[in-house]
């Protein structure tokens, strides 16, 4: 009889053990998964919307455009709108997306964004000086990394 209490006791004490020790690794488990992993694509923000280094460009506003400084200044204000924006072509992909995509620059800034990236149908050249007209965008998230926080769509070249 003694040595069945003592087997029962054994058989408690190590099933006490395991369910202390599971609950343990279930926290630790809760615990990673509450842990933030950086997204591979953290950093790809700022390399989609800047096309380089600012360029000695100073390209002045013409028929009712504004500058890019103001498009970063006043986005709320702009958002939803269409707007005129002339600049520098810094950077031009065709076809991504069944779109065109420019980064114009104009020499302005607001401290920290010195170009605008344009979707289009129309195309340019690396280069040219055009001016845009579109609709502005904020916070537009394309997935894999591609997030612009201002971007003008649908834009059409205006001559």
């Amino acid at each position: 009889m003694k040595k069945l209490m003592i087997a029962a006791l054994s058989v408690v004490l190590v099933m006490s053990l395991v369910s202390c020790n599971n609950t343990n690794s279930q926290q630790k488990n809760e615990e990673k998964t509450e842990t933030t992993v950086e997204s591979p694509h953290a950093n790809m923000a700022t390399a989609h919307t800047q096309s380089g280094a600012q360029q000695k460009i100073n390209i002045q506003p013409e028929n009712g455009s504004i500058t890019i400084a103001d498009v970063y200044a006043n986005k709320a204000k702009y958002e939803g709108k269409d707007i005129k924006v002339r600049g520098k072509v810094t950077k031009y992909n065709e076809g991504i997306m069944g779109k065109n995509w420019a980064h114009i620059q104009d020499g302005t800034s607001d401290g920290k964004n010195i170009d605008l990236t344009v979707t289009t149908q129309d195309q340019v050249h690396l280069g040219d000086v055009v001016t845009f007209e579109g609709k502005i965008t904020l916070n537009k998230d394309f997935g894999a990394g591609y997030f612009y926080p201002v971007i003008m769509q649908d834009a059409k070249v205006v001559k």
